[in-house]
């Protein structure tokens, strides 16, 4: 059981060092991720800003309509979703929503609904908008973290060159092997 528990441990430390090793190639992926972002929010909020919105009340289409009480007496309101594009921020988490494929189907259908400024949304209307967040999510799921993946791998296969070169430059392994010192470069 304590050669088990140390052979762990051993393990935990080159992945830690592996992680450590990582940080700095991490970074400029990261920088590279949000720039992404950031570029896609810009063109998502140029394309979609305050075309999103849509009356409280799902019988009425014009904004010019969504006034006064529904049906069950509530008061009609024109407002966005929760996520939409009138702001950079707001286009911003979208994107980064859609990129992380948490909720990016209803993303992507609420964008294909899309009829303009003073109409709401109708189903299917424009459904040439969806190419932004299929092109968001390849790029952003796929490539993205790919990327960081490989970035990690190769930490982590250079952190297993340099103990497996540590385990057979020891004394005793280089006499088994018929070298009397550690070579020299």
């Amino acid at each position: 059981p304590l050669r088990m528990l140390l052979f762990k441990i051993e393990r935990v430390r080159i992945v830690a060092s592996a992680i450590k090793q990582s940080i700095g190639p991490l970074q400029l992926a990261l920088a590279i991720a949000l720039a992404l972002v950031l570029v896609l929010g810009i063109f998502a909020q140029q394309l979609f800003a305050g075309r999103m919105s849509a009356c409280s009340d799902p019988n009425i289409y014009y904004r010019s309509a969504c006034s006064g009480l529904d049906a069950a007496g509530n008061l009609r309101v024109w407002r966005a979703p929760d996520l939409n594009c009138d702001w950079i921020g707001d286009s911003i988490v979208l994107i980064f929503t859609a990129i992380t494929k948490d909720r990016w189907r209803s993303i992507l259908w609420s964008l294909t609904d899309i009829t303009g400024r003073e109409s709401g949304p109708y189903m299917d209307f424009s459904w040439y908008h969806s190419i932004l967040i299929l092109i968001a999510v390849v790029i952003g799921s796929v490539f993205t973290l790919n990327l960081f993946v490989a970035l990690f791998v190769e930490s982590y296969t250079k952190e297993m060159l340099l103990v497996r070169q540590r385990i057979y430059d020891t004394p005793r392994s280089l006499t088994i092997q018929g070298r009397h010192s550690l070579p020299r470069v």
